[in-house]
């Protein structure tokens, strides 16, 4: 058959070679021969073919399989370049990540300590602050202490100082002073002129004696004493100013008088000034008289007594 088909061509050829001018002599020849040599290896491609035996061409065709598979495996070099520079990057990350990570826990630590030393300062302060509180508690129990001893001191002063013990209000007096009605009364021991006595009277918070009723005289009577004739400065003396005899206020004498006989003289047989009044022993009980204010006497202060509401 490839004979025959070899045998057409030739024939076809000549044919063609005679028809067609001389001119295209050459390129037919090559063409010619082109055919010849495809038709030659078509033929033997055919008788391999038929000859060749199974078992080579699944090997002939596991080996092309195999080749295309490597050649499919090779990647080009762009790709290559492109994942090494994702990896390159991921490395780059984790770097950062990981650089993040630590100064997050170095921030951290450094902040925990902070809070730490802030707060055992805070402690320090609060134990501080606790043990000033409790001492100042403490302070606190034992002045309320006293006080409640005082309390009911004052508390059975005053039971046995007014008329009704059931009273809501107390009149009470500093130790050593009397209470009569709503005032207190001190009965000096020591001796002083009356100017010195008027200014310690002022120092207790009082004033010298100013009598106003005859119940206060009666009183101031009933407490002096009368043995080897005690006499005690009062708050009466004479202003020159006003030409008479007024009281420690300024009020003048009214009608509430205790002079004694031929009181007041203003002067002794000495021609001495008799200008301050105190009170002495009368024919008729404790009396006023003036009295030269340079003597050393005695004095009777009054203030007002100190209310408690219960």
């Amino acid at each position: 058959m490839a004979d025959e088909v070899q045998y057409a061509s030739l024939n076809f050829l000549k044919k063609n070679q005679q028809a067609r001018p001389c001119k295209d002599a050459a390129e037919t020849e090559d063409v010619t021969y082109t055919k010849i040599k495809k038709a030659k290896l078509l033929e033997s491609t055919q008788k391999a073919e038929q000859t060749a035996d199974p078992a080579e061409e699944r090997t002939y065709d596991a080996i092309n399989n195999v080749e295309s598979l490597q050649t499919d495996k090779i990647e080009p070099p762009a790709r290559v370049v492109y994942k090494a520079f994702l990896f390159k990057l991921l490395l780059l990350l984790c770097a950062l990540l990981m650089a993040i990570i630590i100064f997050m826990v170095v921030y951290h630590l450094h902040f925990l300590n902070h809070c730490c030393t802030d707060l055992k300062a805070q402690y320090s302060d609060f134990n501080k602050s606790y043990t000033e509180l409790h001492s100042s508690c403490t302070e606190i129990n034992k002045t309320n202490a006293k006080l409640s001893s005082r309390f009911a001191a004052l508390t059975k002063q005053c039971s046995s100082n007014n008329a009704l013990p059931q009273e809501e209000n107390c009149l009470l007096c500093s130790n050593g002073w009397h209470l009569f009605k709503s005032k207190c009364y001190f009965f000096s021991t020591d001796k002083r002129n009356w100017i010195f006595s008027h200014n310690e009277c002022i120092s207790k918070g009082g004033h010298l004696v100013i009598i106003e009723s005859e119940e206060e005289q009666r009183f101031l009577d009933l407490n002096i004493k009368k043995e080897e004739k005690y006499m005690y400065w009062i708050g009466l003396s004479y202003q020159k100013k006003e030409n008479e005899f007024r009281w420690e206020n300024n009020m003048r004498v009214t009608t509430i008088k205790f002079w004694g006989t031929d009181q007041p003289n203003k002067q002794s047989g000495n021609s001495i000034s008799e200008e301050c009044v105190l009170l002495m022993t009368d024919k008729d009980g404790i009396k006023w008289h003036d009295f030269p204010c340079e003597n050393s006497e005695q004095m009777i202060c009054e203030s007002a007594a100190v209310q408690l509401h219960f």
